[in-house]
């Protein structure tokens, strides 16, 4: 072999390496952009999760204070329907059976 044919396998072995190593860069980048779509695929799942849960919560928020008000109406109603005396503790049977006749 004359020196120009070991030039010229040398840059051929070289343009080889440099081709494997482009298409290991190649497929590298593939790999990574399969990464980045399934991070974001993970993405987008967990944002819609966290969406549905804030609307859950929100509604939940909306029930208990919907039941707190409906609570408190009806017990001040209660409250309300008791007679003077029976808040006061000052209680006779007269204040529980509506001033009729109790027998023991």
């Amino acid at each position: 072999m004359n020196a120009s044919a070991i030039a010229m396998a040398a840059c051929d072995e070289q343009f080889n390496l440099r081709g494997e190593e482009q298409q290991q860069t190649i497929l590298n980048s593939f790999d990574f952009l399969n990464e980045i779509n399934q991070f974001k695929n993970r993405l987008d799942t967990l944002e819609k999760e966290r969406y549905e849960l804030e609307e859950k919560v929100r509604r939940l928020q909306e029930e208990n204070t919907n039941y707190k008000n409906r609570f408190i109406k009806e017990n001040n109603q209660w409250i309300g329907s008791r007679s003077i005396l029976a808040l006061s503790g000052h209680t006779n049977l007269s204040a529980f059976t509506g001033n009729k006749c109790f027998m023991m």
